[in-house]
């Protein structure tokens, strides 16, 4: 709220009342309370405040107009409960969606979700849109405490702020957040001054600012002596270090959970990148042993190409072989053909011998002949000589006639065992043409299989060497990233333990100062109700370490006193 338009109109009739009238032992343990559901919002450092104004007015209804992420809402609601009141907390707002152009039907999940689990009885979310429709769903004069988060709205989506005020019952609370340096801060000084005149605020300056307007008389002690305190309006200085440092602790814890969650997410990503390396190095490992059964396939193929060829080489010399056989039928008939040209020859020699030797015998006869005719006596002898010759010359005739059979016998059998060895020749050049046909078909599909084997299985082994060169240079970088992110995990861990060591000790140091200020109070009230032996000590004692020790333990300054008649009156009046 603005210091020099409503500030300056803040009464302050009441008597002023000392500061231990603000804080009780009582209400101590709500100071330290620690909200269940938990934000990083800029109302989270204002909650203990707002735990110890539900402690001291107990209220029956709060409206929270500007709900949305549910943090006041719900640490009303956490009042309500740890209170044991009989109340209701309504929290109402205009909920965007995910796309932040449309408003929600129902409150979000999450928060739907949180009031089923805890505050079921005694909490209730709606949506209301636009939110000036709010006074249909909450009569004038109703409510107890009406919390307005103005930094939730935009300027005009708020009903004014005198129609807002008459929500409140006479002895209501108005809580506003934002309004320093917000779009309302004039208009809601204007409105404030215009409808009440004056009223009694007080405002805590943490983060975009608190406001408490109190607009009837009838208030519990603390919160009047609160009012009484308060300096133009503003809480004083001892009071706002309190809740400052309590709302600080809060943000700082909920920082210090939210760098834990940073870290453990931090984790969970370098387990995902160690996971990966890992599932990068099986697959490495599965591709290298893919390309060694590769590698292996392909010599098993070269040695099945070896033993193909080396096949074929044989099958070669054996065809080789057939031709020289071929060559020697060859050779072997045709010496026989020349046999048969000399057994001819012979038989002709023979037959022009024959023929011979019967022109020699014919001539003979003739000369016998001619020799019977005129020699007479020498015809028996010549007969004799003649037929012994003719007889001589027909067993020679028939024996080259028998020779002559022999030979023709011979030369069938020669033409016949020809004839059965060109059929041989044929049919073995045939049976040879055929199988080298086959040979050379099966030898040609056979080194286009292994040549389209030979190329895919180069194919793939380029393959997955690019694949082992990609899935290599990923898991340098993977390590690199990984390295990164440890060191990074490593050094907000340190920085955060750091942090939550300094915040620890903030604490502990904070905590023995509220004790030191709580036992100050202590004193300054047991003090108050002595004020004549407060005034005798001051007038009597000039030692201002002695006055020292009596306002710090009034029982050992009267014990440890020389004087009888001190120590006789502690003993007379020992808790006056």
């Amino acid at each position: 709220m603005s210091k020099t338009n409503v500030a300056e109109h803040v009464e302050h009739s009441y008597p002023a009342l000392p500061e231990s009238e603000i804080f009780s032992l009582a209400l101590l343990p709500s100071l330290f309370w620690r909200p269940r559901f938990r934000g990083n919002a800029p109302t989270l450092a204002h909650i203990p405040f707002l735990f110890w104004l539900s402690s001291v007015i107990k209220p029956s209804r709060i409206v929270v107009l500007g709900a949305g992420d549910g943090l006041v809402h719900f640490a009303f609601c956490q009042a309500i409960d740890k209170l044991n009141l009989s109340a209701r907390c309504e929290g109402y707002d205009r909920w965007l969606d995910e796309s932040g152009k449309s408003v929600m039907t129902i409150p979000p999940k999450k928060l739907l979700e949180h009031v089923d689990y805890f505050y079921d009885s005694l909490s209730e979310l709606t949506v209301c849109n636009p939110i000036k429709n709010i006074f249909s769903y909450v009569d004038r004069g109703s409510t107890d405490l009406l919390f307005i988060d103005l930094e939730r709205f935009n300027s005009g989506e708020l009903p004014s702020f005198s129609d807002l005020f008459q929500l409140v019952t006479e002895t209501g609370l108005i809580v506003l957040h934002g309004v320093r340096g917000s779009s309302y801060e004039d208009e809601f000084s204007v409105q404030v001054i215009e409808r009440f005149g004056s009223v009694r605020s007080i405002e805590l300056h943490q983060g975009a600012g608190l406001t408490v307007i109190a607009l009837g008389d009838h208030l519990p002690p603390r919160l009047t002596a609160l009012f009484a305190t308060a300096q133009q309006g503003r809480a004083p200085v001892e009071v706002e270090t309190v809740f400052r440092r309590l709302g600080s602790s809060l943000v700082a814890l909920e920082r210090a959970c939210e760098a834990e969650q940073k870290v453990e997410k931090q984790k969970k990503v370098t387990r995902a990148a160690q996971d990966s390396r890992k599932a990068t190095e099986a697959e490495i490992t599965e591709l290298q042993h893919s390309w060694a059964q590769q590698m292996r396939k392909m010599t098993e193929l070269k040695g099945l190409v070896f033993h193909l060829q080396t096949e074929v080489d044989e099958l070669a010399k054996k065809e080789l072989l057939s031709v020289e056989k071929l060559e020697a039928a060859d050779a072997t008939i045709a010496a026989s053909k020349n046999a048969q040209a000399a057994m001819e020859v012979a038989y002709q020699q023979e037959l022009v011998a024959a023929e011979q030797r019967l022109e020699a015998a014919g001539a003979e006869a003739d000369d016998l002949r001619h020799q019977l005719a005129t020699v007479e006596t020498a015809r028996v002898a010549a007969e004799v000589a003649h037929e012994l010759a003719l007889g001589e010359a027909e067993q020679q005739l028939e024996s080259a006639r028998r020779e002559a059979d022999g030979l023709r016998d011979q030369l069938a059998t020669v033409e016949a065992a020809r004839g059965a060895l060109e059929s041989t020749h044929k049919e073995a050049l045939s049976e040879l043409g055929r199988e080298k046909s086959l040979l050379h078909d099966k030898l040609q599909s056979e080194q286009e299989v292994r040549f389209s084997e030979t190329a895919a299985l180069t194919k793939i082994a380029e393959n997955a060497r690019t694949e082992v060169r990609n899935l290599t240079t990923r898991m340098v970088a993977l390590e690199a990233a990984l390295e990164t992110a440890q060191t990074h995990a490593k050094q907000m861990e340190t920085r955060y333990k750091a942090e939550i060591a300094n915040e620890r000790q903030t604490r502990f140091k904070e905590s023995a100062t509220l004790t030191r200020m709580i036992e100050d109070m202590k004193t300054k009230e047991e003090q108050k109700k002595r004020a004549l032996e407060v005034w005798l000590v001051r007038k009597l004692v000039r030692s201002e370490k002695k006055l020292k020790k009596y306002r710090r333990d009034r029982t050992a300054f009267f014990l440890d006193s020389r004087s009888f008649m001190v120590r006789a009156y502690f003993r007379l009046r020992p808790h006056s």
